[in-house]
């Protein structure tokens, strides 16, 4: 049971995986290309060319968010 939570908490996650990351003040970031649940804290994992940023994945993050 508690294999299934966890299997079904890391699915809802990838579902993040493509979308366009913008930043209210900077514009566009990049887009999400992991999900990293492997900290205590679960982080988008956000790739470009030069580098990768991580962001927190907590609500007070997310505006809003659309369909990919």
């Amino acid at each position: 049971e508690y294999l299934e939570e966890i299997e079904e908490e890391e699915e809802e996650a990838d579902y993040f995986v493509g979308f366009e990351v913008i930043e209210e003040k900077n514009g566009k970031i990049g887009t999400i290309t992991e999900v990293d649940q492997s900290t205590e804290n679960v982080l988008f994992v956000i790739g470009s060319e030069n580098n990768e940023i991580l962001i927190p994945a907590v609500e007070e993050y997310i505006d809003r968010k659309s369909t990919r």
